[in-house]
């Protein structure tokens, strides 16, 4: 059995967890406290960033590769303003860091854009994983941060309770992140527009765009980027044609991530 905590979340699920023998790794910069990787929630925590334009959140990342200071971090292309270049990354620790677009990274037509930027701190970069193996019922988590959690939302009228209260007692970037776990209901065989092709029944808020979504063993298996309650989606596959009415169906009630894969072709190359 394997414990997935943090500090509202308890959910004990079958996994090998082997990486999860509890160990101690100091991420951040040197001043930062060591931080002990002993469950999943953790590791995603550390992984996964807000991506800034002009000091304003506009969406989730993940940082994929580390080495000599030089760090690459992965979102959703529509999280990022059209022709706009530089961004702001703030990690865990809640530094901020100058980036930029990697503009010769080439994802064709997947929802995907890689940032860069260089710090003297150290920060753990993301397993990839293989979203091959996923199985229709198999667990995995997406996260990010929310805006409905974040301090410069626009709030609506209608907003849940639920949320206020969870808002209200935000007081720090970790409580500004969320995670969620879910079930894979679908892996397509062909991708969505977007590249879209892993269907998972986890919620899926505003803001978490460009999250992690992660197997058990803590692996990157796919970037969330869709999800029916916050925009209308087109149902259509990449190549224009339109899946069965079942079919649809299903797309529509389910969030949808890019495979890994996707990253690994591009980032190989890097």
């Amino acid at each position: 059995m394997f414990l997935i905590s943090s500090p509202a979340l308890r959910l004990v699920t079958d996994a090998d967890n082997s990486y999860f023998a509890p160990h101690i790794i100091r991420s951040g910069c040197p001043s930062s406290r060591p931080i002990l990787i002993d469950s999943l929630y953790n590791t995603i925590k550390v992984i996964t960033v807000k991506i800034l334009y002009e000091s304003e959140f506009i969406g989730s990342g993940v940082i994929i590769y580390s080495q000599n200071n030089n760090y690459k971090v992965i979102t959703n292309a529509h999280v990022l303003k059209d022709n706009h270049f530089s961004y702001s990354i703030q990690t865990f620790d809640g530094k901020i860091h100058i980036s930029e677009v990697v503009k010769t990274a080439n994802f064709a037509r997947n929802d995907l854009a890689l940032l860069q930027f260089k710090s003297p701190c150290f920060y753990v970069a993301s397993r990839l994983g293989s979203s091959a193996n996923l199985k229709r019922g198999e667990y995995v988590l997406a996260a990010g941060f929310p805006f409905y959690l974040q301090p410069q939302f626009a709030y609506p009228a209608n907003e849940s309770i639920q949320k206020k209260e969870t808002r209200e007692s935000a007081q720090s970037l970790n409580d500004e992140f969320d995670f969620t776990p879910g079930k894979i209901v679908a892996f397509l065989e062909k991708p969505l527009e977007g590249g879209y092709q892993i269907g998972y029944n986890g919620d899926f808020e505003k803001g978490m765009s460009g999250g992690p979504l992660l197997n058990q063993k803590g692996e990157l298996v796919g970037i969330s980027g869709r999800h029916p309650v916050l925009w209308e989606n087109s149902d259509n596959y990449e190549d224009g044609s339109q899946p069965s009415p079942d079919l649809q169906t299903l797309i529509n009630n389910s969030s949808w991530a890019i495979p890994s894969e996707q990253i690994i072709k591009v980032i190989s190359d890097k």
